[in-house]
């Protein structure tokens, strides 16, 4: 298990550094209108891929949309939702190993995730920020987490 763990990490860190030697601004953050896409990551049997997304700026601002796509490893659509995200708010899409119509027999799905946000207001103030996880759907422990404090953008003065 702990072997399970430490590889696991280490295709994080592979997947990090791969973004940042091709030159990746972010791969979890974005503002209005752009996408922000998450790499390829694996989920077994017993697990799930959680997309979280949260808004970030004053209460009373208008909720931002999100469009929130889960595709496997030949780019077909899993599961496709729409939420609407006010700031201090956040939402989920998840998406089970058994989800969709072509379940691979093999241990192991590859899927990825991508996210736009549409901004309501003509001056863009607040902002959002989306991680991934894969979650044991037993225990509901968090075995991998993608995103974080770092992919959240610079906030607009108010």
């Amino acid at each position: 298990m702990e072997r399970l763990r430490s590889a696991s990490k280490l295709v994080v860190a592979a997947w990090t550094m791969a973004a940042v030697l091709w030159g990746a601004t972010s791969v979890s953050a974005i503002r209005g209108g752009v996408l922000a896409a998450f790499g390829p990551v694996g989920i077994a049997r017993g697990q799930l891929l959680r997309v979280n997304v949260s808004g970030i700026g004053h209460p009373n601002d208008l909720p931002w949309t999100f469009h929130v796509r889960v595709l496997d490893a030949e780019g077909n659509v899993v599961v496709e939702r729409r939420l609407e995200v006010r700031p201090g708010v956040s939402r989920y899409v998840d998406v089970r190993f058994e989800d969709g119509e072509d379940v691979p027999s093999r241990a192991r799905r590859v899927l990825r995730a991508e996210i736009v946000g549409f901004n309501p207001q003509p001056d863009p103030p607040g902002d959002w920020v989306t991680t991934l996880e894969v979650i044991d759907v037993l225990t509901g422990r968090t075995s991998v987490l993608l995103g974080g404090p770092d992919t959240v953008g610079p906030q607009t003065p108010r």
